[in-house]
């Protein structure tokens, strides 16, 4: 099964590479137009509504290689979570005098802490601003990490983490098919409080 798989991955790969040839710039321009316009503002919204839960739709954003940065807050990155992490922070005398609190993942709230775990990690708050800010990326899908080949493995290396239960291996398919490339990421400037 995964023989066939692999396969088929690989023609779809030659298929997309030809018309890409074929057409030029005009499909790349299409692509990204239909991505940052139309999917990726779409996944916004739902998770803003609750439909798609934060780390999925996160994840599923950067999948597609935007650029464009989030500024609708996920339903499930809940206020008084947010409200937590900055209070334990300013306790610790984080904040800084143009009113940024960082909020770092270990020090300031457990590792295992709901969906911001998955989803913005660790990441700043200026409460005065009514803004939360982050970059959802992958520090080992990166040139400089030494980890960098397990991601730009290619297809089979992707399959294989896949196969294992790794839902990491999306990456190095995603990296060989050229829609991610290390250093992927976007900003996050989602509203603190919603309705501000």
């Amino acid at each position: 099964m995964w023989n066939n798989i692999k396969r088929f991955a690989s023609d779809r790969l030659d298929d997309l590479n030809n018309v890409k040839d074929a057409l030029g710039n005009e499909v790349e321009y299409a692509t990204k137009q239909l991505r940052d316009n139309i999917a990726v503002p779409a996944i916004d919204r739902a998770m803003e509504a609750g439909y798609i839960p934060s780390d999925a739709g996160m994840y599923g954003r950067w999948a597609t290689g935007t650029k464009v940065p989030l500024t609708r807050r996920p339903k499930d990155i809940a206020q008084h979570e947010v409200q937590s992490h900055i209070n334990t922070a300013k306790m610790q005398g984080q904040e800084s005098p143009n009113g940024n609190i960082p909020i770092h993942r270990g020090s300031v709230y457990p590792f295992s802490e709901s969906k911001i775990k998955d989803s913005l990690g660790s990441y700043t708050v200026n409460e005065k601003d009514n803004l939360i800010t982050d970059t959802y990326d992958f520090n080992y899908y990166n040139k400089n990490h030494p980890d960098v080949g397990e991601y730009t493995g290619g297809i089979n290396q992707g399959i294989e983490m896949l196969k294992q239960g790794n839902p990491r291996g999306a990456i190095p398919i995603l990296d060989k098919v050229g829609i991610v490339k290390p250093g992927q990421g976007y900003e996050v400037k989602m509203p603190y409080k919603n309705g501000k």
